[in-house]
């Protein structure tokens, strides 16, 4: 997973470790805020305004990806 630090920019990837511990639980808390967030403005507004379930799922996927890059940041 080499391509994460592009998402910071040419300083970051100037460390030999990469982003490091922080940007790890950033990774982590950003992509869980997103996910909950997400679900429970779908939960709470299905009825009265009906959004795409793919929409959906391509935001869910993407916060996925955030906390599987998170936590391989960490154990990393």
């Amino acid at each position: 997973m080499q391509f994460i630090p592009l998402f910071l920019g040419p300083v970051s990837s100037a460390s030999a470790k990469g982003p490091g511990p922080f940007f790890s639980v950033l990774f982590i808390l950003i992509g869980a805020w997103v996910l909950i967030r997400t679900w429970h403005d779908y939960l709470k507004r299905r009825r009265n305004a009906p959004v795409p379930i793919l929409n959906l799922l391509w935001v869910s996927g993407l916060a996925t990806f955030f906390i599987v890059a998170g936590i391989w940041g960490v154990f990393r």
